[in-house]
């Protein structure tokens, strides 16, 4: 980071010629006459990023591969893109001192982050008037598709839908807001609970097996609301119920298809689950994280959480590299084949804690690699071998209860579960409030 680069004046005015012509494009595409030279910029760095994401299928030294090509891309198109708006009398940009990422709301990363908060709305109601056209216009328009593409159809609007109906109609209590929402298929979603604008410290909390964006978007009834993560809602509750003077801002990250439960898909499920796509979405956690610190956020106000197979996409996140103080991982099966010990995760300046309920049943992982012999996802964290620090977690049944009641889908009182406790302490940077180790 820091490297000047020079720009040639006239590459410079072809550059930013070619991007307004792909701003007029985009415009006359996407039916917006408000987009701007400065939104294109934000486009461009993306799909830049999205083009070295497949290097990331053949794993971890490709993972590692792509993070360099991408963050050397985002850097010499951040500083390039700067310089062009500089040359054009474009609007004022403020940017980071030196290495240093911006300290506040002013800093542009941060600005594009907040833009793209304030962007999704309009996005959603395009993609929802686009499924409208089709499931409710002449039966012209749903020529070609056939009866179970237009089924997938009819849940992608209801996902849609309940996601709106929480954006237009705010919780003072609660704001939320998203930052990406992929709503076709199983789904994905990066969410935001909180006020990121003025947020001073942000968590991370990536979600684990059997979710999609139906069990975070969807409540019963025609007038459903999306509920959220449910791990990343509750934790925010919990934050704001203990430490009202404090601003944090907690993301609900699940930007990658978690693999199916074992639990009720069946055993063949064990038997298919890898650590294969919690390497493709590490590399993708890796970079928001680092994302948020160009935003200003220093390491000791990022944490992130990882629950059940959550948990192993933040240890592929932490074998790339991550700026955050803490990290946590609840009902852990294990980072990644090969990761026995806190030394084999590295991102070195981060406090590893793991959680895990005596009657969770994800320590029978352990019992099942000796029986078979066969390596799972590595060394459980729970694993006093492993090196991370324990927490307790008195109060807490089965393997989904770490922050929510598993039974009312709401984080329980603070009195019946001290790991919920544990991990508001840690993230409002308090600490733990008891360990075992």
């Amino acid at each position: 980071m820091g490297t000047s680069y020079s720009v040639d004046t006239e590459l410079l005015r072809g550059w930013a010629v070619e991007l307004r012509h792909a701003g007029d494009e985009f415009s006359r595409v996407d039916g917006r006459s408000d987009f701007t030279v400065a939104d294109l910029g934000a486009v461009l760095l993306v799909d830049r990023l999205r083009s070295f994401t497949s290097g990331w299928e053949d794993g971890r030294s490709d993972l590692r591969e792509g993070m360099d090509q991408t963050a050397t891309a985002l850097d010499r198109s951040a500083a390039a893109y700067e310089e062009a708006e500089a040359a054009f009398d474009g609007p004022a940009r403020s940017k980071p001192a030196g290495d240093q990422p911006a300290s506040g709301p002013a800093g542009a990363v941060r600005d594009a982050l907040l833009a793209g908060l304030a962007a999704a709305p309009g996005r959603l109601r395009d993609r929802l008037a686009t499924i409208d056209h089709v499931l409710t216009g002449a039966p012209a328009e749903r020529m070609g598709f056939q009866q179970s593409e237009l089924v997938d159809l009819g849940i992608e609007r209801t996902r849609l839908a309940a996601i709106l109906r929480r954006l237009d109609h705010p919780d003072p209590a609660h704001p939320y807001g998203v930052l990406s929402v992929e709503s076709s298929g199983e789904g994905r979603i990066v969410e935001v609970h909180g006020n990121l604008a003025t947020a001073e410290r942000v968590v991370t909390v990536v979600c684990g097996m059997d979710n999609d964006l139906g069990d975070v978007t969807v409540d019963h009834g025609p007038e459903a609301r999306a509920r959220g993560i449910r791990d990343a809602a509750a934790l925010y509750d919990l934050l704001r119920a203990k430490y009202p003077d404090q601003q944090i801002a907690v993301v609900g990250w699940m930007d990658y298809d978690p693999p199916d439960d074992p639990r009720t898909a069946g055993p063949t499920a064990l038997l298919d689950l890898s650590v294969d796509e919690a390497t493709r979405a590490g590399g993708r956690l890796a970079g928001f994280v680092h994302q948020l610190r160009r935003c200003g956020w220093n390491p000791d106000q990022l944490s992130l959480v990882g629950h059940s197979y959550g948990s192993t996409v933040v240890g592929q996140a932490m074998t790339v590299g991550v700026p955050t103080a803490n990290v946590i991982l609840l009902g852990s099966p294990g980072l990644g084949p090969g990761i026995h010990d806190r030394a084999d995760l590295g991102s070195p300046d981060a406090s590893v804690w793991s959680a895990m309920a005596q009657d969770d049943p994800v320590r029978l992982l352990a019992a099942w690699e000796r029986a078979t012999g066969v390596e799972f996802l590595g060394t459980l964290p729970s694993n006093p071998e492993f090196g991370a620090t324990q927490l307790d977690t008195e109060g807490v049944t089965g393997h989904s209860a770490y922050l929510i009641d598993e039974h009312r889908h709401r984080h329980r009182a603070a009195a019946q579960n001290i790991a919920a406790q544990n991990i508001a302490s840690i993230v409002s940077g308090h600490g733990p409030v008891r360990t075992t180790k």
